[in-house]
């Protein structure tokens, strides 16, 4: 043994001694002295009251990237832009109801012109070699639809023209063309509420034209020929004068769906029935009944869901915007107009400045029913008032006017 081996010995005897846990000698006079003293109250350690930003912003040694403030400004910023871009574009009115008067379009010479009510400027918005006509504006006032015809005229034979259907936007640019249509009635062509199709009658068959493509499909319903209405509210239910299982007279059916064609109004043997169009909440059909042996026309107001009419003493029918009176023709052959609930049809104008009453063109409410256009039994346009008012004629209504655009009020 030498003198390393005591040291290790005795190196291991103290590790082993510190290691054992032991209670000082002076454990209870430390308890005894420290029961009487009262703890030191939270609001004495800075920890409690320091903001914790403070204290952290103390240890650190560079700033650290503001994340928040920056999210904050960027989604800030992007409601802005998301405004400015909502802001920028324009309103567009309701497909029905009242809205404010915006151009007016019209065919002259073989072209589409518009003109502005308040100035009287007018814009050629078509030209070539084609015969265009029968302007019609769609609903949300941006894009207009007419016909187009060539010159040369049809093939022999075909017994009609043959047109296409040409949808062009405010300034003119064409957005699209359907393929020729055989037959085409001016009186039968109106924009879907949705703006997304024009239905067309033309010898005996509905089609349906893609306003954004041209693209012409059939609808397999028995039409009768003459007007054709939609249904305010519904892109998809049309009505017309056809034929279902259950006889002749007036039908709904739903484009997406012929199958479901009702009658909704009979028509007797000898008596026609000339569609006028829907009330504004698509609730009330109004039309014409025209007794070939008795020789009388009357207007009728028919709830589709109930089948109640209300029987008016004139005929063919024009719906307000508001959907709450009716320009027709009285007995006597002057333009009146009539509550939509019935009652007497007070002439506003004389025989000379009645409307075509036979065709469904040969008049327009205005967008806000503040005048109506006519187009007289001489070919003639003419600006009436409602309420009955006389007064010089605006000199831009003498070169024609056919459809008024609707604008957002």
């Amino acid at each position: 043994m030498n003198r390393h081996d005591a040291l290790e010995r005795e190196l291991t005897a103290w590790f082993v001694d510190t290691a054992v846990p032991r209670t000082p000698d002076y454990t209870t006079d430390i308890v005894q002295r420290t029961a009487t003293v009262r703890q030191r109250p939270r609001w004495a350690f800075p920890e409690r009251w320091l903001p914790v930003s403070v204290v952290a912003f103390r240890r650190r040694t560079a700033p650290s990237f503001p994340w928040r403030a920056v999210a904050a400004l960027a989604i800030l910023a992007l409601l802005l832009a998301a405004v400015v871009v909502v802001g920028s574009q324009p309103r567009l009115p309701p497909p029905f109801g009242l809205a404010r008067n915006g151009l007016i379009a019209y065919a002259k010479d073989g072209d589409i012109l518009t003109v502005d009510p308040a100035t009287g400027a007018r814009t050629w918005i078509t030209s070539g070699n084609e015969d265009d006509r029968d302007p019609r504006w769609s609903l949300d006032g941006t894009r207009i639809a007419f016909l187009r015809n060539l010159l040369a005229g049809p093939p022999i034979g075909t017994g009609g023209t043959i047109d296409s259907v040409v949808v062009i936007d405010r300034e003119g640019s064409v957005l699209a063309k359907s393929r020729h249509i055989p037959g085409i009635d001016p009186d039968a062509v109106a924009w879907s509420p949705d703006g997304r199709s024009i239905a067309v009658g033309a010898n005996g068959d509905i089609y349906l034209v893609g306003a954004a493509d041209g693209i012409v499909s059939w609808v397999p319903v028995a039409y009768m020929g003459l007007d054709l209405y939609w249904r305010p509210g519904d892109s998809r239910e049309i009505l017309f004068p056809g034929r279902t299982a259950e006889g002749a007279g007036l039908v709904v059916a739903n484009v997406d769906d012929p199958a479901s064609a009702t009658l909704i109004a009979a028509s007797p043997e000898g008596v026609a029935l000339r569609p006028n169009g829907w009330t504004v909440d698509g609730r009330r059909v109004v039309y014409t009944r025209i007794d070939e042996s008795a020789g009388s026309v009357s207007l009728r107001v028919l709830d589709v869901a109930t089948r109640v009419e209300t029987v008016i003493d004139a005929g063919f029918a024009h719906v307000s915007n508001d959907g709450i009176r009716l320009l027709a023709i009285d007995p006597s052959g002057k333009p009146c107009i009539a509550s939509i609930d019935g009652g007497p049809c007070i002439a506003i104008a004389d025989t000379g400045q009645a409307y075509q009453g036979m065709h469904a063109a040969g008049a327009h409410w205005a967008p806000d029913d503040e005048s109506i256009i006519v187009r007289t039994t001489q070919d003639r346009a003419l600006l009436l008032d409602p309420t009955g008012g006389t007064g010089e004629q605006p000199a831009w209504v003498a070169a024609g006017a056919e459809s008024w655009q609707r604008v957002a009020r």
